[in-house]
């Protein structure tokens, strides 16, 4: 496999872990049900419960933070990876 293409691998994994982690992560929310029009993407990896944010207050409560948290950092490590072997094989 050339590293354009498990660059590209790397992206689409990211992607679709991200997507399923945010889907998995927000269904275990119980009270309250987690909303993506009323909460952040990032209230789901909040290790703690209570109300967030003067501007704009909401109860965050997100019983499988670590899930998440374990997420945004494969995510990360993922990009990082494939804009490494993008420029790499570029170059």
């Amino acid at each position: 496999m050339t590293p354009h293409r498990l660059a590209a691998a790397c992206w689409l994994l990211a992607t679709t872990l991200f997507l399923a982690a945010n889907v998995g992560v927000g269904s275990a929310w119980r009270n309250p049900r987690f909303s993506w029009a009323d909460h952040n993407v990032s209230d789901l990896g909040n290790v703690g419960c209570g109300v967030w944010d003067t501007t704009r207050p909401r109860l965050v409560c997100s019983p499988w933070h670590p899930a998440m948290n374990a997420t945004f950092v494969a995510v990360g490590v993922l990009l990082a990876l494939g804009v490494l072997l993008a420029h790499c094989s570029a170059g």
